[in-house]
């Protein structure tokens, strides 16, 4: 795959990663020429810069950490 259309008139040239399932739910990733990542789900895609993703695994990690905490 060399583009994937993500809005109306804007290209974007990524190289296709593979399929992944979290509970029951089907995706695609994608990496951009700069190696953002673009996921692909329920037809849409979507483009994240590092930074989001990096709060995003925090945010998901800090609430592990403390449900581990209250769970002791």
């Amino acid at each position: 795959m060399l583009g994937t259309i993500l809005e109306k008139n804007k290209l974007l040239i990524t190289k296709y990663i593979g399929k992944g399932e979290d509970e029951r739910k089907k995706f695609e990733l994608l990496l951009t020429t700069n190696s953002a990542p673009v996921i692909k789900y329920r037809g849409e895609r979507f483009v994240y810069n590092w930074e989001e993703l990096i709060k995003f695994a925090i945010n998901i990690i800090d609430e592990k950490l403390d449900g581990n905490k209250n769970c002791k």
